[in-house]
């Protein structure tokens, strides 16, 4: 996945180092011609603070299977029908670990889904991450985050460099028997959102969609956050909001469009281009979001969506900010607060590294998808050691107040953890 301002070492070697400097350059020009300042004034609606020291829950040398089990994804977690608790932080092949709840859970060597690495670009089926569920009964429905490398495939990247041939998109899977496996919808039928472009090859960079977060249901919609590289019209890049009514119909999410929740997307294998010249999304959140998303939960106690992400080193940074983990609330997941520090890098307890793939996970959830959170939670992040440490990666978990905002709800928690 995309974690870039490290180099991460993992079992993909060169093939990571490259895409984490790669991805970098990109994504730095594109912020410096489309990024927009935070201009919120309002300070997030809830206090989020670290109480304690992390706990190691996987170590790839130690837990391992092989050398692809690693953990390459922020942390999702969901439970099936009998309420056993399913659990992953995807890799390129896909594996979890399941158990009665969050703080019992047993590492799995099988398999749960895997990409096909399918040379076709339109099949959106080469590698995938299973980066978003939600349980319907005993079907548990996904998202994947989708990369096609086109320079494994040399008939369609001329230069054979992975970076100039890399395209993403969001594509959907499902699982019928509870979550143990997943099969991907293909093609047209499982396309979720693409940019209105047909594969190119060799471009300046990679584009596409990217990353999505955990699916969250308010109101009988399911929503999700994910982000955009479009380099190929204006060089637009941010974090664009979907939703729809239907898991089971992967055309029917709809993004925001900047007035309401209407942006289609249409594969651009079938449909026309003059209508293609329309299914972009409109990034929301005015500067306050960066692209590496977490998770997005909501606050029971303060009636808001909470979304973790990491500011990079090539993020735009505020006075005083430094690389680490970030939150911000909204109410509508369209007009976002301000974003505040929940930890910085490299902290005390760690092994030193920057942590990466922030997600918040409350383990008296009650909601199957682990999408609320209450006063306390859990937040997991993700270290790369390098060599001096056998490449190991490592999940951590760190206990956390959440509070209401002092001024805003007054509410014991918001006593427990402070105010601004």
């Amino acid at each position: 996945m995309l974690y870039l301002d490290v180099l991460p070492i993992s079992s993909e070697g060169r093939l990571s180092v490259l895409r984490s400097v790669v991805f970098l350059s990109v994504y730095l020009c594109l912020r410096s011609a489309s990024a927009v300042p935070t201009k919120q004034d309002d300070p997030p609606a809830v206090r989020m603070v670290v109480t304690g020291a992390p706990s190691l829950v996987f170590d790839s040398i130690r837990d391992g299977c092989d050398h692809y089990d690693t953990p390459d994804a922020p942390a999702r977690a969901f439970r099936d029908l009998s309420a056993t608790t399913h659990f992953f932080s995807s890799s390129l092949v896909n594996r979890q670990s399941v158990g009665s709840d969050l703080q019992h859970l047993k590492h799995s060597c099988r398999i749960a889904f895997n990409g096909a690495h399918n040379a076709d670009p339109s099949a959106y089926n080469d590698y995938g991450w299973l980066a978003s569920f939600y349980p319907v009964g005993n079907d548990v429905y996904a998202l994947v985050h989708n990369e096609y490398h086109g320079h494994e495939h040399s008939r369609l990247c001329r230069s054979g460099r992975y970076e100039q041939c890399w395209e993403n998109a969001i594509t959907s899977a499902v699982s019928h028997d509870g979550g143990i496996r997943f099969q991907a919808h293909t093609g047209s039928s499982g396309l979720v959102a693409a940019l209105p472009y047909k594969y190119a090859g060799d471009r300046a960079g990679p584009i596409g969609y990217f990353s999505p977060s955990n699916i969250v249901r308010l109101n009988n919609f399911y929503y999700v956050l994910f982000s955009v590289i479009d380099r190929v019209r204006g060089g637009r890049s941010g974090v664009c909001v979907a939703r729809t009514q239907n898991l089971d119909n992967a055309q029917s999410w709809q993004a925001w469009d900047g007035t309401s929740f209407r942006r289609a997307f249409s594969d651009p294998y079938t449909t026309d281009a003059e209508r293609l010249d329309r299914q972009t999304c409109v990034p929301v959140g005015n500067g306050s979001l960066l692209f590496s998303l977490g998770s997005v939960l909501w606050s029971n106690i303060a009636n808001t969506f909470v979304l973790t992400m990491r500011l990079q080193n090539w993020d735009h940074k505020q006075v005083g900010e430094r690389t680490g983990i970030y939150y911000a609330t909204s109410k509508d997941l369209v007009h976002w607060s301000e974003r505040m520090q929940l930890l910085a890098d490299t902290p005390d307890g760690t092994t030193g590294e920057p942590q990466l793939y922030p997600s918040v996970l409350d383990p008296t959830s009650t909601d199957p998808a682990y999408s609320t959170v209450g006063t306390a939670a859990l937040l997991f992040t993700v270290t790369r050691a390098g060599a001096h440490d056998n490449n190991a990666t490592r999940l951590w978990t760190w206990m956390i107040s959440v509070g209401a905002r002092c001024g805003t709800i007054l509410l014991q928690p918001a006593k427990q953890v402070g105010c601004r």
